[in-house]
């Protein structure tokens, strides 16, 4: 009888944890994964492949095309993610990379060694200060000490906790034109 309660509380808690490991998942762009959409797998490979060269040549917004189109035909690859958030975070549209940059995490954290300094960059955008040091913090623990991404993630910590005084102590200013 109590193993039967125990079983009872545990069941909703059982079924969230597989349905979250069901909807985050990673989804290569293989033959095995789309085997009833070659046409559209080879389209999404071209798009992909053609959006590397503009990627690895820093042209982002170029890139960011193809990889959304991409995207399309399968959302849920932790690479392709990773390369949209990348791409929007060295855009204007700096906001969208949140999205594809937590869903690359969600779907694989290890999906690219870079994750967590991005994630750290697109928090302190966004003003999420103690999100961002955690995720700047986890990079850190990746590197080397002479590495030369040390200071950019150090710099980034500082910055973070200078917004969050910042943040904390608003002051009220206002402008008349002259």
């Amino acid at each position: 009888n109590m193993k039967s309660k125990l079983l009872l509380l545990l069941l909703p808690l059982i079924s969230l944890i597989n349905e979250n490991l069901l909807f985050a998942q990673n989804v290569e762009f293989s033959k095995g994964n789309f085997k009833s959409q070659t046409a559209e797998l080879k389209e999404a490979l071209k798009q992909i492949k053609e959006a590397d060269v503009f990627y690895e040549e820093e042209t982002y917004e170029q890139a960011l095309d193809l990889y959304l189109l991409a995207n399309e035909f399968n959302p849920e690859n932790a690479g392709l993610n990773f390369k949209i958030g990348k791409c929007y975070l060295n855009s204007v549209l700096k906001s969208k990379a949140k999205e594809y940059l937590e869903k690359s995490f969600a779907l694989d954290a290890k999906s690219d060694p870079e994750i967590h300094f991005l994630l750290g960059r697109c928090y302190q955008l966004n003003l999420e200060f103690d999100k961002a040091i955690m995720q700047y913090q986890a990079h850190k623990r990746t590197l080397s000490p002479q590495s030369e991404d040390m200071e950019k993630v150090t710099n980034g910590i500082a910055e973070c906790n200078t917004g969050k005084v910042l943040v904390a102590r608003p002051v009220d200013v206002s402008i008349d034109n002259i």
